[in-house]
């Protein structure tokens, strides 16, 4: 019976422990795209501001 229970208790941890993998790992990707999402914006805001000095140059 206690060998039982252990096993149980094993693959509850082995489940917790697989929970917790993923979930790190749906936050690390989650980062990620935050940051691709940054940068894009940021070369965006530089695009802009390159047209914008470009525009004022050329006037």
């Amino acid at each position: 019976m206690i060998l039982l229970i252990n096993r149980y208790a094993v693959a509850v941890a082995v489940a917790v422990a697989v929970a917790v993998a993923v979930a790190v790992a749906v936050a690390v990707a989650v980062a990620v795209a935050v940051a691709v999402a940054v940068a894009v914006a940021v070369a965006v805001a530089v695009a802009v501001a390159v047209a914008v000095a470009v525009a004022v140059a050329v006037a």
